[in-house]
């Protein structure tokens, strides 16, 4: 077998699991030296109840693993015990008490010796001075990941209510300043990387509203990025909202104009009720911003005006793929929430002047889409070419 060219072996590897690679290691150093690089997947997942940051500081000290590492899916999942509580009765209100009485001790008694894990492991996983040693030495590291919304209970043995419970958006706990506090620290240990994709499945819209000093640090890891996906939590805050909300917009629209080699873009706007993004359109106009190399982009759960997004658009000469809505952040069988209102104009005129001055390869609708002027509306669950969206049902008719 030692006589077999190097380009066959590593054919060889490609078709092995990990365990059949750690045995085909041991026939020889040649076999050994070759299959380095087969000994780990590219994609490093943490979970919160795992020591995984002391297991990627060993992984990123020795060279020949560390540069296999090329993304980073970081799960900072949490359970809102209160709210899964009560999401297990809806779930079963109609089985026999005692026996969901028992699952649920079970269940709960699973979950407890986790979040005991998580208070040991989770809770200082990441610091700057832990995380940015580490990044430091993963040369080839292209995407990182931060999920809060990607179930935590992965395992065949975890308990099946506490997977369907996470199911429902209220079940899923987003601690605001720890989240805030997590996301700037990856970024501030990310400043050797050149990473090209950053995503961040609920990231709250304060973290954009943080200090002069803060963001001047973080800005430089934009800078260098193809790819970005950011799903932002607006609530509504007491008597500062408005003041801390024009600022976040403010800094959203500077890091937006700082990523000029983007190529990929998704934006979500997650709250209460549908995010009005004329602040950031109109940031954008003022610094005359168009982005030159965007080719994908897709905006979700917000609010505007035929006029308002028509203008961002049309500028965008670049873009070939465009997805307006979503199916949105709910419950299974709830009806999508996550689409588009327009508050002056109507659907029509906005799908006729893209179509007119734009040449893009795919337009796909999504979500609630509602024409307040217009008198439009759509309930589109999946996406749908706007070309075959059809006559819009009047709002409001259930015929």
């Amino acid at each position: 077998m030692d006589e077999l060219p190097t380009e066959l072996r590593r054919a060889v590897f490609e078709q092995c699991d990990r365990k059949t690679v750690r045995s085909l290691r041991q026939t020889s150093k040649t076999w050994a030296k070759i299959g380095e690089e087969y000994l780990l997947p590219s994609t490093f997942t943490t979970y919160p109840y795992r020591n995984d940051t002391n297991r990627l500081d060993s992984i990123s000290q020795y060279e020949g693993l560390a540069k296999q590492i090329q993304r980073l899916c970081l799960n900072h999942g949490e359970i809102n015990e209160w709210h899964a509580r009560h999401n297990t009765y809806f779930l079963n209100y109609m089985r026999n008490s005692e026996e969901v009485s028992e699952e649920m001790a079970t269940a709960w008694h699973h979950y407890n010796s986790l979040k005991r894990l998580m208070e040991l492991y989770h809770l200082n996983s990441c610091t700057i001075e832990r995380l940015e040693p580490i990044f430091a030495r993963l040369p080839n590291l292209q995407r990182v990941e931060i999920s809060l919304m990607n179930c935590i209970f992965y395992k065949e043995d975890d308990p099946l209510v506490l997977k369907q419970i996470w199911s429902i958006p209220s079940t899923r706990r987003v601690p605001r300043e720890a989240t805030v506090d997590r996301f700037t620290n990856i970024l501030l240990a990310l400043q050797t990387n050149a990473i090209a994709h950053l995503s961040h499945d609920r990231i709250p819209f304060e973290f954009f509203a943080q200090s002069e000093d803060v963001l001047e640090k973080v800005i430089p890891v934009f800078q260098r990025l193809t790819s970005v996906k950011l799903s932002m939590d607006l609530i509504d805050r007491p008597i500062d909202t408005e003041s801390n909300h024009s600022k976040a917009f403010k800094n959203l629209s500077r890091f937006l104009r700082s990523t000029t080699d983007l190529r990929a873009l998704e934006l979500d706007f997650h709250g209460r009720r549908k995010v009005d993004l004329e602040p950031l359109f109109s940031s954008l106009r003022r610094h005359d911003f168009v982005f030159k190399n965007l080719e994908e982009l897709t905006l979700k759960e917000f609010t505007s005006t035929e006029f308002a997004i028509g203008e961002f658009l049309t500028k965008q000469k670049s873009l070939k793929t465009l997805h307006l809505g979503g199916a949105g952040d709910k419950p299974k069988h709830h009806p999508p929430c996550g689409g588009v209102w327009l508050d002056e104009g109507s659907f029509k005129g906005l799908f006729e002047r893209v179509d007119r001055e734009m040449e893009l390869e795919s337009f796909l609708m999504q979500g609630d889409l509602l024409g307040l002027e217009s008198n439009e509306s759509w309930e589109l669950e999946e996406p749908v070419a706007w070309e075959d969206l059809g006559d819009a049902p009047a709002a409001g008719n259930t015929d």
